[in-house]
């Protein structure tokens, strides 16, 4: 920013000591203002874990109030939120996607416990059920693959390499 800028713009605001004084303490009072709208914005809602009163308090990140505690259900806690089931809470970062990569087991109910998001089953006589992490740019049914891990949903034919649903 030139001197010259900064002396034009005061002046088109600024004509005598007395408006800069003015116009000094109008930004500070209009600084002060916006601190506390936010203040209180933030102190609108309550943390998990942090005490709280339904008529009075609403709670923050997906948590709701029980027994006077704000209280995520079935998931952890972490920072400001609550964590979605199978993800794991990081110091500085806050809730991610558990460390199950493409093709590992996994459980339907906790499918951010995988890297990419998504568990998906295969269910049939011969296996039974298996459910197994799935790509993140996953095929759909009729996509082309070379792995179960590569659909969607079903699985991969060896015959046709496409994805199909399973049974």
């Amino acid at each position: 920013m030139g001197g010259q800028w900064f002396d034009e713009l005061t002046t088109a605001f600024v004509t005598s000591r007395r408006g800069a004084l003015r116009f000094a303490l109008g930004g500070a009072v209009g600084a002060a203002a916006l601190r506390l709208g936010l203040g209180e914005a933030a102190a609108a809602c309550r943390k998990p874990g942090k005490p709280c009163d339904k008529k009075k308090h609403k709670c923050c990140g997906g948590a709701k109030c029980k027994a006077g505690t704000c209280k995520c259900k079935g998931a952890i806690a972490c920072y400001n939120t609550c964590c979605q089931p199978g993800q794991i809470c990081l110091n500085d970062i806050g809730c991610v996607n558990g460390p199950l990569e493409t093709g590992d087991h996994c459980n339907p109910k906790k499918r951010f416990g995988c890297q990419s998001g998504i568990c998906a089953c295969i269910s049939n006589s011969e296996i039974g059920t298996v459910c197994t992490c799935r790509a993140n740019n996953c095929a759909h049914l009729t996509g082309l693959c070379t792995k179960t891990s590569e659909c969607c949903l079903g699985g991969c034919s060896g015959f046709t390499h496409q994805c199909e649903v399973i049974e």
